[in-house]
């Protein structure tokens, strides 16, 4: 059994010896063409990418498996495409009617993302153009239909932001219900996230018309308020000079001499408390109240007058 096995092993080295240049150029050659054939063979999806695998000899574009991220190797004749699934931002620059016939331009942001399970779909039935065969005209058309149902006064204040949220809407609806291929019902390829109108612009004249609309609108709010706070400061003059009279008429029969004579003591006793220097004259008869004098400069002057 032993020398079977070595006669065997010695007849390989020996035909390996006389063959040795042909397996030396075979091996090269097959060396070469992996080299070769690498870029051909290995498919490298970057992060936020998805490769859709097309192979000529198995029916076209692979509907059923996509290649994901990192490296992948195929047979040489397949070819990869790859499809950003990372959200994706587009700007158009529209001219547009409102309800009222008002040509108006408006910039309209909209961003949207593609559903990775159907992707081989986006690719085989539309193609890596997708944005500008379905994306874009169908938000070209929803804009205008949405602002056409807007009157200038409205296209020109925070309505717009209802109008962008129902064009992210009808944009998506619009896509899953139109694009049916091979009776594949309500399949979905992508979504439109949010949509931004950013700038909407009239002409010169009407703007001008417009916002001096707006001003006159709210300088006319404000007056409403000028016109209330004046009603209610008269409201409080009133309340006020009622208060006053029902004072008046309340001590009016109990202001006689000796309350008057009393009162007037006790600011005298009040302004001698005082640290200022003073004079104190009290007048002649039982009446008299005392008369203050914040210096004797005062007084004396006070005195040539009377003089």
């Amino acid at each position: 059994m032993n020398e079977l096995v070595q006669s065997k092993i010695a007849y390989l080295k020996l035909l390996i010896k006389k063959n040795l240049l042909a397996i030396a150029v075979g091996g090269i050659i097959f060396v070469s063409s992996f080299i070769v054939l690498l870029p051909e063979i290995l498919h490298v999806i970057p992060a936020g990418y998805v490769g859709v695998i097309y192979n000529p000899l198995a029916n076209g574009v692979n509907t059923k498996n996509i290649l994901n991220e990192g490296a992948h190797i195929l047979v040489p004749w397949s070819k990869v495409t790859q499809y950003s699934i990372q959200t994706q931002s587009q700007t158009l620059n529209l001219e547009v009617l409102t309800l009222d016939q008002l040509k108006t331009k408006a910039t309209v942001i909209f961003q949207f993302e593609i559903d990775s399970k159907t992707v081989p779909y986006l690719h085989k039935y539309i193609g890596t153009d997708y944005v500008s065969k379905i994306v874009t005209p169908e938000v070209t058309q929803i804009t205008r239909q949405v602002i056409g149902k807007l009157s200038s006064k409205d296209a020109f204040t925070s309505s717009l932001t209802a109008a962008a949220k129902d064009i992210a809407i009808d944009t998506n609806e619009r896509i899953i219900n139109s694009f049916n291929p091979d009776g594949l019902i309500k399949l979905h390829l992508l979504d439109i996230n949010s949509v931004q109108i950013t700038n909407v612009e009239f002409p010169e004249s009407v703007s001008q018309a417009i916002q001096q609309k707006v001003t006159e609108q709210a300088k006319a709010d404000a007056m409403v308020f000028v016109l209330q706070a004046a009603q209610k400061e008269a409201e409080r003059k009133k309340i006020e000079a009622g208060g006053i009279k029902s004072f008046q008429d309340t001590i009016g029969s109990g202001l006689t001499d000796n309350y008057l004579r009393l009162t007037g003591i006790q600011a005298t006793e009040k302004l001698a408390n005082s640290n200022n220097a003073k004079i104190v004259i009290f007048g002649s008869g039982q009446s008299g109240l005392p008369l203050i004098f914040d210096d004797f400069k005062n007084a004396n002057s006070k005195n040539s007058v009377a003089k």
